[in-house]
């Protein structure tokens, strides 16, 4: 009888117990608004149906909306340039041979796998359609690098991984 009274207890008392709920959220950041006379329709990615409701000057919308939408660009800086860094791995030096369509400023700087840097050069070369340099790595420790190559007008164009041993 004991265990019978226990059970209804608890079945009574898990009854009780509400789950937990989610609202809807919105799984996008884009979206935009479209009026045509006395029709404004504003979305977002994302987002599900609203309802609004307009007395005379005043509206009043449901779901989620975005006054201003800002986008942000990036630039695709690839330049046709093909490069072979060798050997790989490296013992005393390296050597970064480089084929560019046009002649571009090339600075380069050689950087540790936790960004510190080790070697950069101070002025920027240029860069032809056959571009050979040597660079030194005896005096680095065992591990992985990169050498990054930078045009001051293009920005970053490549970074390099090899490994000195």
């Amino acid at each position: 009888m004991k265990k019978i009274n226990l059970i209804l207890i608890l079945l009574s008392c898990t009854a009780s117990v509400h789950a937990q709920t989610l609202e809807r959220q919105v799984i996008g950041s884009s979206g935009g608004s479209f009026s045509s006379g006395t029709l404004q329709v504003d979305h977002t990615t994302g987002e599900m149906a609203i309802g609004s409701a307009t007395t005379g000057t005043f509206t009043v919308s449901q779901g989620f909306h975005q006054a201003m939408l800002f986008r942000t660009s990036i630039a695709d800086k690839t330049m046709d340039v093909r490069f072979s860094l060798f050997p790989n791995p490296a013992t005393d030096q390296i050597t970064l041979a480089l084929q560019a369509a046009q002649p571009f400023e090339l600075r380069l700087s050689l950087t540790t796998a936790t960004g510190q840097v080790v070697f950069a050069d101070q002025d920027a070369e240029v860069a032809n359609e056959n571009y050979k340099r040597v660079i030194p790595t005896k005096s680095l420790a065992a591990g992985v690098y990169f050498l990054n190559l930078h045009d001051p007008v293009q920005g970053v164009i490549r970074h390099i991984q090899f490994v000195k041993q």
